[in-house]
C-alpha cells in the first residue's frame, strides 16, 4: 500500500465493499474525502475480492474524517459522547498503519483480543494557534471500536453518510499519531497523516491480504 499526498488510493476491496484513504493536509482533504465517499456509495460487485481480505477503517488527515467499508456504519453514542463502530462478525483488528507526510508506512501488528489504543493529537488550528485535543480510538477486545475525545463530544460528529463521518471541529489538523506504547508519528505542518485500522477474518487457515 502506498499513498501519494493529494491523491487517493483504494485500500481494502472486500466482500462488503471497499475503503479509501486520502491525505491532502489542510488544502482540500475534506472536499476530496466527500467526493471519494460519494463515489464509494455504489457497492459495485466488480470491486469485490474473496473473503480473507482485510476490511479497514480509515482515518484521513486534514480535518479528521472517519471512513468505514461499504455496507458498514458508524453510530453516534450520545450518552457516552462517542462515535462507535461494530465489527463484522468473525473479524478482529490485526494491524494499524500510520502513513506520515513523507508517505512512509508505519505498521503495527495487533495481537488477538488486544486494544490497539490509537491516540491522535488534533490540536493545530488552521490559520495559527493551538486548540489542544486528543482523539482516542479504542477497541478493548480488539473488535468493536469507540472513538472519543478528551475535550469534544464525538457523538456530535458530522455524518456525511452512514459510513463517512467528520470530526465536529473542522478547522484543525493532526500533529501526531501514537499507536499503543510505540513512538508517536509526527504529521508535519498540515496534518498530513492517515491511519488505517485493518480488520481481518478470524477463520482458521485463512490468510489476511492487506491492501
Amino acid at each position: 500500500m502506498h499513498l501519494s499526498r493529494c491523491s487517493w488510493t483504494l485500500l481494502g476491496t472486500v466482500t462488503l465493499g471497499l475503503a479509501v484513504l486520502t491525505s491532502c493536509g489542510k488544502i482540500d482533504a475534506d472536499e476530496m474525502a466527500k467526493k471519494i465517499a460519494a463515489d464509494l456509495r455504489k457497492d459495485d460487485p466488480k470491486n469485490r475480492f474473496a473473503v480473507g481480505d482485510d476490511q479497514p477503517i480509515v482515518v484521513a488527515g486534514g480535518s479528521m474524517n472517519f471512513i468505514a467499508p461499504v455496507g458498514l456504519a458508524f453510530v453516534a453514542d450520545t450518552p457516552n459522547k462517542s462515535l462507535d463502530f461494530t465489527a463484522p462478525a468473525g473479524t478482529q483488528i490485526t494491524k494499524v498503519d500510520v502513513i506520515d507526510p513523507n508517505d512512509a508506512l508505519n505498521s503495527y501488528p495487533i495481537a488477538p483480543n488486544t486494544n490497539p489504543q490509537v491516540k491522535i493529537t488534533y490540536d493545530k488550528k488552521k490559520g495559527g494557534g493551538s486548540d489542544p485535543e486528543v482523539v482516542t480510538i479504542s477497541a478493548p477486545k480488539g473488535t468493536d471500536l469507540t472513538i472519543t475525545s478528551d475535550t469534544k463530544d464525538m457523538s456530535t460528529a458530522h455524518s456525511n453518510s452512514d459510513r463517512f463521518w467528520s470530526h465536529p471541529k473542522k478547522h484543525k489538523s493532526i500533529s501526531k499519531v501514537q499507536v499503543g506504547t510505540n513512538s508517536p508519528v509526527s504529521c508535519g505542518n498540515d496534518g498530513e497523516c492517515s491511519v488505517v485500522i485493518h480488520y481481518c477474518t478470524t477463520a482458521v487457515g485463512v490468510q489476511c491480504i492487506y491492501h
